[in-house]
């Protein structure tokens, strides 16, 4: 495939140094300080604060691609091969995630009812779904709820009530006291499906379907969540070998000792909590502005090149590499927002500075002169379209991560103990298949005989049922009434 600026190339490897200048100007002051206030490396801290940013976004800004209307949200994990006892990942959220559930939050679908009430209706591209008063939103009705914007638990059916109940359609799921991943695999399998099924209609910006009495709604639903890789590894193992849901999940290898105090006091830390604090106010606000896609053909170019390496991954790969040609677009929509803000700091800042300098510029024309002067000067020096500013950056970014993602995947494969598994090599040799059928009761749980024969390369069914009889009968292996194999308690 012919490589352009606009191309993902697998092979040719970016390094942070080289996309550092493509992050938001207060999340790169704060990567840079990343192992001072966190223990974790530039990169890390890069790429969970993007997540943070798209996340609090939340469906305030929309953008439509010609197929649907989808947010700039996505679901990230953090994974890690050290003993984590702080959740930093939350820790980097704070700025919103604190105050995302408060009672601040208590009257927002009235608060929205009246702005659209006031304005005359919603405004142009607004989402009918936020744009219609909820049912019950009036004062002492259903609006006098807390909104809850965040939630740790992973029950679907956690999930739509509260995206229900959501002022927005929006949720973001973080960790709790336990490994996320670890509790995604005690979820019931018809959970589990019903969990997938959510965050995969949310990645693909279709309607969800919240309860069988009610109509789909638009809605978002993301994770953001530090794991450990053995808990990784054993998603992708389950899903690979044994059909359990993927999850449009992109997955990061942090790197560092996360620290058990981090550095509450540093510049760079507060000011990134007021950044995120600000989106979420600006989050509710208002209704949300959808925007037409300004780069289809950037988007497509790109895409089209992320499809073609993900066909040169190997075949059980691919379910959890899938999703990664729609993440460009979700990126671009972050930086742009981040771009923006950072110019009407900027712009507001030098305002401020005029009025000191030229404090009678109201009142004498020639004063008032200089400060129309000087300012046209500055906002001269503002580069035409943002979107032309943003674009190469978005694209270097996401091809960053998208490495890193490809990279992590990779290396979930290669956990020890798990690879042979993924490989479905370890062993066929009918003397070695007892143990092995052991092995992978022990490693995931009860199994029927036929899950247990899909894990294997080439088992025939007359090995499989010697093997189990054997180990049945040596009381190594039990079988319950709906045919699953176990191991003894």
């Amino acid at each position: 495939m012919t490589s352009t600026p606009y191309c993902f190339n697998l092979q040719q490897r970016l390094t942070f140094a080289e996309v550092r200048e493509c992050l938001p100007p207060v999340l790169r002051a704060l990567a840079d300080k990343g192992e001072a206030v966190f223990g974790l490396s530039p990169e890390t801290v890069a790429a969970a604060g993007i997540a943070h940013l798209a996340a609090v976004i939340g469906r305030r800004h929309l953008f439509d691609d010609g197929m649907s209307v989808l947010s700039p949200g996505f679901n990230f994990v953090a994974c890690s091969d050290q003993v984590c006892p702080a959740d930093w990942l939350t820790c980097l959220g704070r700025g919103w995630t604190e105050s995302a559930n408060s009672a601040s939050f208590k009257d927002l679908p009235t608060m929205i009812a009246m702005l659209l009430s006031a304005s005359g209706g919603a405004k142009p591209g607004a989402s009918s779904r936020t744009a219609d008063a909820k049912p019950g939103a009036a004062p002492g009705g259903e609006g006098t709820q807390v909104a809850e914007l965040v939630s740790c638990n992973l029950a679907p059916a956690n999930a739509a009530r509260l995206l229900r109940h959501s002022p927005d359609s929006c949720l973001t799921l973080i960790k709790g006291a336990a490994d996320p991943m670890g509790e995604f695999t005690r979820l019931p399998p018809g959970q589990q499906h019903k969990l997938s099924t959510l965050l995969w209609h949310s990645w693909q910006g279709r309607p969800m379907e919240l309860s069988a009495r009610e109509a789909a709604i638009p809605a978002t639903l993301s994770c953001i969540w530090s794991t450990s890789k053995r808990a990784a590894s054993h998603v992708l193992f389950r899903s690979i070998q044994f059909g359990h849901p993927t999850l449009p999940m992109l997955f990061f290898q942090s790197m560092g000792v996360p620290r058990r105090f981090p550095d509450q006091r540093a510049q760079e830390l507060q000011l990134w909590r007021i950044l995120l604090k600000e989106q979420l106010q600006l989050r509710s606000g208002a209704p949300p502005e959808v925007y037409p896609f300004a780069i289809p053909s950037v988007a497509e170019e790109f895409a089209c090149s992320v499809a073609h390496e993900v066909t040169q991954q190997p075949a059980h790969l691919r379910p959890w590499l899938e999703w990664t040609s729609d993440l460009m677009p979700r990126i671009f929509m972050v930086l742009l927002l981040g771009f923006m803000k950072h110019w009407d700091k900027l712009r507001q800042t030098k305002i401020n500075e005029l009025r000191l300098k030229y404090p009678d510029a109201g009142k004498a024309p020639r004063i008032q002169s200089l400060y129309d002067c000087e300012l046209a000067v500055f906002e001269a020096s503002v580069p035409k379209g943002f979107a032309d500013l943003v674009l190469p950056k978005a694209v270097r970014l996401t091809t960053w991560m998208l490495q890193e993602h490809f990279r992590a995947v990779q290396w979930l494969v290669d956990e020890p103990g798990m690879s042979p598994l993924f490989d479905n090599t370890d062993s066929t040799d009918k003397a070695c298949l007892p143990e092995a059928i052991l092995r992978r009761l022990r490693d995931n749980g009860p199994l029927l005989p036929r899950q247990l024969q899909r894990s294997f390369h080439q088992v025939t069914a007359k090995d499989r049922d010697e093997a189990i009889e054997a180990l049945k009968s040596g009381g190594l292996v039990t079988q319950s009434e709906d045919g699953k194999l176990s191991l003894p308690s």
